[in-house]
């Protein structure tokens, strides 16, 4: 299977690869070792070995697991109802899911009826990992369910921010928490060396460890009509003024040779353009913002007394534009 962020199992939802994500080490979480989804069904056991996952935790209570357990495939049942940070019943729970884990070949995939189980423990392998909060958070997300008369589920991801500001507060990191539900650290190392590799300019990365800009991430690895998006093909980035050589050698190894600044002449005249001075790179102004449109204070402004709404209004008018 090819770098696929999303894993398309028939009766699963969001079903997503934990891969991807740059680690506060500068490293990257491994692909084809963690798999998350939603609803978890696994009567298509011959899509779940095309895939590599070779385990399966299911996280559902008792009434909906799988009465059948596919052939070839370590199955695990291990229910989180109720979820407490000291609960002894939860950390139970937690030592057995990590145990498996550990003593499992090949990639895991878990899943529970409720997307918040999950992302317990979601949120644990990609602290664990050393992954910062604001990425944990983004992708978790993307993985919520949303009614249909939601924008966004504001409520959801507070509650995993909650989780993972609890854990970080009471316990110091997710080490130290998992440890004290009784799980030996050599079975945590493990865990964490099986997820985590070195990140090169070769890695498919979700955001790209550049230093001197905030969000600059790859549109590869989503679901297509003809197959996925292909990485290392476009990449989106805020500010581009202040990349260093070490962060222009990063991009051209990555691939790129083309970029496009949407900033207005005004920003562009006052902040340069960094591949301005790489001949490296092909670097054209195409601004975004029509003459007289907001400039970035108005923007600012604006967002203080409604951001949601703005934003929505601003992408609208920047399609139909």
């Amino acid at each position: 299977m090819l770098d696929n962020r999303y894993l398309p199992l028939t009766g699963a939802s969001h079903g997503r690869d934990l891969g991807g994500l740059i680690t506060a080490d500068g490293k990257i979480t491994r692909f084809h070792v963690f798999y998350r989804c939603d609803g978890l069904d696994i009567r298509q056991a011959e899509e779940i070995r095309k895939a590599g996952i070779r385990t399966i935790i299911d996280l559902r209570g008792g009434k909906d697991r799988n009465s059948a357990r596919p052939s070839g495939l370590t199955y695990q049942a291990v229910s989180l109802p109720d979820f407490s940070l000291d609960s002894a019943e939860s950390q139970a729970a937690l030592t057995q899911i990590f145990q498996t884990i550990a003593s499992s070949p090949g990639a895991v995939l878990y899943g529970g009826d409720k997307a918040e189980e999950t992302e317990i423990l979601t949120v644990l392998l990609f602290m664990l990992a050393g992954v910062q909060r604001q990425d944990i958070l983004a992708f978790c997300s993307t993985c919520l369910p949303i009614a249909p008369d939601e924008e966004y589920p504001p409520a959801s991801v507070a509650e995993i921010g909650r989780f993972h500001d609890a854990v970080q507060h009471a316990y110091g990191s997710a080490e130290a928490y998992l440890q004290a539900c009784g799980i030996q650290t050599e079975i945590l190392q493990n865990i964490r060396s099986r997820f985590m590799e070195v990140c090169t300019a070769k890695s498919s990365c979700i955001r790209l460890p550049i230093r001197h800009a905030l969000n600059v991430r790859d549109l590869g690895g989503y679901p297509a009509a003809a197959g996925m998006t292909a990485w290392h093909r476009y990449l989106r980035a805020d500010d581009m003024s202040r990349l260093d050589q070490a962060d222009l050698d990063f991009l051209y190894a990555y691939g790129v040779r083309h970029v496009i600044d949407l900033r207005s002449l005004g920003e562009t005249r006052e902040q340069p353009d960094s591949f301005l001075q790489d001949p490296r790179f092909d670097c054209r102004s195409v601004p975004y913002m029509r003459q007289g449109e907001d400039t970035t204070a108005d923007i600012t402004k604006v967002l203080a007394a409604n951001p949601l709404q703005h934003m929505q209004d601003f992408y609208r008018s920047r399609i139909s534009a």
